[in-house]
């Protein structure tokens, strides 16, 4: 498979409920040509209040480290010191599940997406919508879309995952596993064989 840019970066956050503040942050970088993973970034993200006790078991995130992990701007430098060495070989636009990961990034920092300091472009690839545009019915997403409202034809990113006859790889309570897994839909969905026409009879 040809790419300019061979990598790409899938990004996925975790949130508190039901303040839906950011306690994880977490991206891979996937080679588009051997479907590869070749780094991962994960950080916890102080949540500055307490952690819903559902959230902490799902997450295995203690209080106590909550409360001692970076801020999410300290966790966003972090990040952006990881991905410099894909400067000048990644894609700009990342690949997200459902809701903008990168434009709540972006927000909860407060940045714009035209600021220098942003490690994206203005808009992200959402990889649920694709899989609802590439695998579903093209009339009902077409009207669905109409309403912002293809994505409900698609379901769980795990649940997407079985269906394209993979093996959710990780755990799906975090948000580094879940980006790796965003990564391999989007590739399987790109490199998916193009199915022949049939001969008209």
């Amino acid at each position: 498979m040809s790419n300019e840019l061979p990598f790409i970066v899938a990004l996925d956050l975790e949130f508190n409920r039901p303040s839906r503040q950011i306690i994880r942050i977490g991206a891979v970088v996937g080679d588009m040509e051997s479907g590869n993973i070749d780094s991962g970034f994960s950080c916890l993200v102080n949540p500055n209040g307490p952690l819903n006790p559902r959230v902490a078991v799902l997450s295995g995130i203690e209080q106590e480290v909550a409360d001692a992990a970076p801020t999410v701007d300290d966790a966003y430098l972090q990040m952006a010191d990881w991905l410099k060495p894909y400067e000048r070989s990644r894609s700009l636009i990342p690949l997200v599940w459902g809701r903008s990961a990168s434009a709540i990034l972006c927000d909860a920092i407060g940045l714009k997406p035209s600021d220098e300091e942003w490690c994206f472009s203005a808009k992200a690839n959402n990889v649920k919508q694709f899989y609802a545009l590439v695998r579903g019915h093209p009339v009902l997403c077409a009207l669905l879309m109409k309403f912002g409202l293809e994505t409900l034809l698609v379901g769980s990113l795990e649940a997407t995952v079985g269906r394209m006859g993979l093996t959710f790889d990780g755990d799906p309570h975090n948000a580094m596993y879940r980006a790796a897994n965003i990564f391999r839909v989007y590739r399987a969905l790109v490199t998916r064989p193009r199915q022949k026409e049939q001969p008209s009879v």
